[in-house]
């Protein structure tokens, strides 16, 4: 499944590397230009920059592979 705008996506719980977004579920607002040969998004409207790597699963489709 491909990640598109609007799609809520759960933050991996890990706090060492993602400390006060560890196990949040937040929402892609902004798909930004190539971070690299991986596919980068901004959420909730931050500035900030998230790879699917980052992420658990897709809250709307749970059961889906993301890409």
């Amino acid at each position: 499944m491909i990640l598109q705008l609007g799609m809520r996506v759960l933050i991996k719980n890990d706090k060492k590397n993602y400390l006060f977004n560890a196990g949040r579920v937040k929402k892609i607002t902004k798909e930004l230009p190539n971070f690299g040969k991986n596919r980068a998004f901004a959420l909730d409207g931050d500035e900030g920059i998230w790879c699917i790597e980052d992420f658990e699963k897709c809250v709307n489709y749970p059961k889906l592979t993301m890409e």
